[in-house]
C-alpha cells in the first residue's frame, strides 16, 4: 500500500485510490467536467502541458501506474510548481464518474443557463468524469487550484466550474489567473 495523501485515503501498489469517493461540495474548489471515462493521471502530459503553457510544473503524489487499465475513483495531491521566489502549493484532487457528482452537474447546468449557453450546454451534456481540485482557504492556494484545472481542463477538453457558481473555457481561466496577477494577489503560477 501506498502512503496516503489525503485524509482517511488509502491507495493499492499502482497509486489507485482505494474505496468509493464522494464528490466535495462545489463551492469548495474547482472542477473540470471531462468528456472522456478515463480516471488516468497523466501527470507526464500534465506537467508538459503546463511547462509549455503556463510556466508553471506539476508533480503527483502518490505515484501512480496503469499497466492493467484504470480505477473508478481516485484521488491525490498535486504539487504546483511556483515562480521563482514563490513556494509550490498543494492541491488535492480527485476523480469520480459524473453519475456521482449530480450536485456538481447541477450547478454546471444552472452556470450554462446564467451565462446563456454559449455551447456550454453541450460540453456539460458530455461530461462523463469530474476532477475535482481544492486548496486551503487563503489566495495562493486557491490559485494553484485554479491553475491546476484549468492545465488538466486543456488536457482533457472540458470547461471549468468555479466555486462561485461560474462555469467557463481555458481562455476565461488563463484571463482570471492574469487578473489575480495584476491585481498582486499571490500568482502561485
Amino acid at each position: 500500500m501506498v502512503e496516503a495523501v489525503l485524509p482517511n485515503a488509502s491507495y493499492d501498489e499502482h497509486g489507485w485510490h482505494l474505496g468509493v469517493l464522494e464528490a466535495w461540495p462545489w463551492r469548495e474548489g474547482y472542477a473540470v467536467l471531462a468528456p472522456e471515462t478515463s480516471s488516468v493521471f497523466a501527470l507526464e502530459r500534465w506537467d508538459h502541458q503546463a511547462r509549455r503553457f503556463f510556466g508553471a510544473t506539476l508533480a503527483a503524489t502518490p505515484t501512480k501506474r496503469y499497466d492493467s487499465g484504470w480505477p473508478r475513483f481516485d484521488s491525490g495531491r498535486l504539487e504546483v510548481g511556483a515562480r521563482e521566489g514563490e513556494a509550490a502549493r498543494s492541491v488535492c484532487i480527485q476523480t469520480l464518474p459524473s453519475d456521482r457528482a449530480a450536485a456538481v452537474l447541477e450547478q454546471a447546468r444552472a452556470g450554462v443557463v446564467a451565462m446563456g449557453g454559449a455551447g456550454f450546454d453541450v460540453l456539460v451534456g458530455r461530461t462523463k468524469r469530474v476532477w475535482q481540485f481544492q486548496g486551503s482557504a487563503d489566495d495562493a492556494s486557491s490559485t494553484a487550484s485554479l491553475l491546476a484545472a484549468t492545465i488538466v481542463a486543456s488536457v482533457l477538453l472540458g470547461p471549468i466550474l468555479a466555486p462561485d457558481g461560474s462555469i467557463f473555457g481555458v481562455k476565461t481561466a488563463r484571463e482570471r489567473l492574469a487578473a489575480r496577477a495584476l491585481s498582486g494577489r499571490p500568482t502561485t503560477r
